[in-house]
């Protein structure tokens, strides 16, 4: 993992691009106290394919005009697959995707 990836990783909101068998950007979706102490981090992956189906698929405008954030998909990833930063949202989609993830999961 390079230092540009360190400075940045804690903070939830950002989105790096997650490296697997398809690069995916994904939002870090995890608590900075808890990705600063563990390996990995939790993340809601992002999309330009899907279509919006609240509170399942949200929209994240802040990101592009098609792209929506995954809230069904929520999952933990370790640090080692963090490529590079693509950017953050906005306060007001953060908020919706939290919203979503709670009525998804019942929380």
């Amino acid at each position: 993992m390079g230092s540009h990836v360190r400075r940045w990783l804690g903070q939830p909101g950002l989105i790096p691009l997650i490296h697997g068998l398809q690069a995916q950007p994904c939002l870090i979706f995890s608590i900075t106290p808890l990705n600063a102490k563990l390996r990995q981090v939790g993340v809601v992956p992002l999309s330009t394919s899907a279509k919006v189906l609240p509170p399942v698929v949200v929209g994240v405008p802040s990101v592009g005009p098609n792209s929506v954030a995954l809230c069904h998909q929520v999952r933990t990833i370790d640090k080692l697959r963090i490529g590079k930063y693509l950017g953050e949202i906005s306060a007001t989609d953060m908020t919706a995707i939290e919203g979503a993830v709670r009525q998804v999961y019942g929380l």
